[in-house]
């Protein structure tokens, strides 16, 4: 019943902004380069923004390659028309500051500046999302008996019709070639673009390292029992508000919430004790509960969610809903990692983000 209401209101407000966005790009368009008001084009864009939604109720119903094709298509068209949306309100504003002057510019080259603007930013954000990059940050932790445990941590990479088994063999791959300690993968490993299967995550069964995971809410949306009995044939390790130990180091991973809330206790399911004299590290996918995980005494928090907005300007809204939303982050002795991920849901586009793979060194 959860998962019906949110998939619904998720794709209701994705409708709701998707037609603001094509509306006002066909309007721009059409008024700069002085285009003929044609029926079929305002048909041809109307469909389109009903793309996304469509490919979004089709990859959850009905499975095959055509289908993963489609939503990729349709997700790269969100992206898209974001960055017309985007390049046409800046060169609107451009075009009233213009109108200030003694020489305002001309419609056509505005126009024609909004659209190349687009393709220019689409295909960077495309290149720059496809682009892993390696992370490396050392971590001292008290009381760690260890010189030195090496872990890779990897969030959100979204497996599903964009992201396919191909792409987390490839980053299976990446890990192994850094020879970490451990691995702990933090959420979200499934997007929903596709219905879960065991082909989705099958390559995490060559993760050379012992390997630990908890869920985002991707996985809540695409039910718990689901996904994580898909990642445990695997041989990763599923910690369900559990704590084990490894090499002196206290791993406690907890459920992602079924509705995100700064106030909710994301304890309330752990039922352990977290042993003061050890070092111990929280594996949980949103960079929430901050005063009750120190309260906890946890050292080390380890985190994604955020994407750090993934397209600009999203990331400029992080800082008023979360306090540590990007990379490393303390307060006390309490710290905190907030990884980009290594994927990203809806369009395949990164700008003011990227996709990272974290190499966390932890010291004493």
């Amino acid at each position: 019943m959860f998962r019906t209401a949110a998939i619904s209101l998720v794709l209701a407000v994705i409708f709701s902004l998707l037609l603001l966005m094509h509306f006002y790009v066909y309007k721009r368009t059409v008024a700069l380069l002085g285009l003929p008001k044609s029926p079929a084009y305002f048909i041809a864009l109307a469909l389109l923004t009903v793309s996304f939604p469509l490919a979004m109720i089709l990859s959850r119903t009905v499975d095959g390659p055509l289908i993963r094709v489609f939503y990729t298509m349709a997700a790269c068209w969100l992206g898209l028309v974001f960055m017309a949306f985007a390049a046409s309100a800046l060169v609107h504003l451009i075009q009233l500051l213009s109108g200030l002057t003694r020489h305002p510019l001309g419609q056509r080259t505005l126009g024609w500046s909004a659209v190349v603007l687009s393709l220019l930013a689409f295909i960077y954000g495309l290149v720059n999302a496809a682009a892993i990059r390696t992370t490396e940050i050392t971590i001292g932790l008290k009381n760690l008996k260890e010189p030195k445990v090496t872990m890779v941590l990897l969030t959100d990479i979204h497996v599903g019709a964009v992201y396919g088994p191909k792409y987390l063999q490839k980053i299976v791959d990446r890990t192994n070639a850094l020879k970490p300690d451990l691995v702990a993968i933090a959420g979200d490993l499934f997007d929903g673009s596709a219905k879960p299967n065991y082909g989705l995550v099958q390559p995490l069964e060559g993760l050379q390292a012992p390997a630990f995971f908890v869920t985002g809410n991707h996985e809540v949306y695409e039910g718990i029992d689901i996904t994580t009995e898909l990642v445990a044939r695997t041989g990763v390790k599923v910690l369900r508000n559990q704590l084990v130990e490894f090499r002196g180091l206290q791993i406690v991973g907890l459920d992602a919430p079924l509705r995100e809330g700064k106030s909710a206790n994301i304890f309330e399911k752990f039922p352990g004790e977290i042993d003061p004299a050890k070092p111990s590290i929280l594996l949980y996918h949103i960079p929430v509960g901050l005063e009750q995980t120190k309260a906890r005494g946890i050292d080390l928090q380890l985190s994604g969610h955020t994407h750090n907005g993934q397209i600009f300007p999203f990331s400029v809204f992080m800082p008023l809903v979360y306090r540590f939303y990007s990379g490393y982050g303390r307060d006390g002795d309490f710290q905190i990692y907030v990884s980009h991920g290594v994927g990203s849901w809806g369009p395949p586009l990164r700008i003011g983000s990227r996709s990272e793979i974290v190499v966390i060194k932890l010291v004493p």
